[in-house]
């Protein structure tokens, strides 16, 4: 505990004296991500504009991916939903949210998701496929991967080296 409260002064310091940056930032989202500590990371992000650094997408999908990364999937999500009037809606940011579900293993919340980014009406792309698909023949889900796999051929999206591996697992 101590030595978090000795990195908040440091910081603090920076800021007085040169400012923080996009890439500070970063590591102190990490950092507390890392530790355990969401609602410092979160408070980290939500102090951005008190070190004269606006908001904007690329840091808030910063924030969820150091969510993401430590195993807080859920925390990642939750506060994608109730931030994302504010953010806008994002396939992106929704592909983060998937992949750290997909990471996780939890296909059951992963397919949950994968229906909301299906409702949004984005053109679903190679990271969201590959991830999903990915996912579910690493869980043994091979016939609904198979029928994914024929979906985005259907789509007109081609897949790429790592959806054309994952096929190859179905297939031997």
């Amino acid at each position: 505990m101590h030595w978090f409260e000795e990195l908040n002064k440091v910081f603090d310091k920076m800021f007085e004296r040169d400012g923080l940056d996009e890439r500070t930032f970063r590591i102190l989202l990490n950092m507390y991500a890392a530790a355990h500590k969401l609602e410092d990371a979160i408070g980290v992000f939500n102090k951005r504009k008190e070190f004269g650094i606006e908001d904007d997408l690329v840091a808030f999908q910063v924030l969820l991916m150091c969510l993401c990364r430590y195993k807080h999937v859920e925390t990642a999500e939750t506060l994608y939903q109730s931030k994302r009037r504010e953010f806008g809606y994002d396939l992106k940011t929704m592909n983060i949210v998937l992949n750290g579900w997909c990471v996780l293993r939890n296909v059951h919340e992963a397919k949950r998701f994968w229906k909301d980014i299906i409702e949004s009406k984005y053109k679903l792309d190679l990271f969201t496929y590959g991830t999903f698909i990915k996912a579910l023949t690493n869980k043994g889900k091979l016939g609904t991967a198979m029928e994914l796999f024929r979906g985005m051929w259907e789509k007109g999206c081609n897949p790429d080296v790592v959806i054309c591996n994952c096929y190859q697992r179905l297939c031997y």
